[in-house]
């Protein structure tokens, strides 16, 4: 799909830092889409600012799966 060619080297960085100890990393991907649809927003709040920029409030979402571990990568 066009976004997994979009993003391809980003995720490769991302697989690469993960891999680190001490190191979680968090795929936005993993918290807006499911297979069928990526979400941009939920009632009524928008967790984007264009394309590529999550909103306070999206940034606030991908916060929050990174403190509950809800990450890619081996943490500690």
């Amino acid at each position: 799909a066009l976004y997994d060619r979009r993003q391809a080297w980003t995720h490769g960085l991302l697989d690469e830092a993960a891999a680190l100890p001490g190191v979680r990393a968090v795929r936005p991907v993993d918290l807006f889409c499911d297979a069928a649809v990526c979400r941009v927003s939920a009632g009524g709040v928008a967790w984007y600012v264009d394309d590529n920029h999550p909103s306070r409030e999206g940034a606030r979402r991908i916060a929050r799966a990174w403190a509950a571990g809800a990450v890619t990568g081996g943490g500690d």
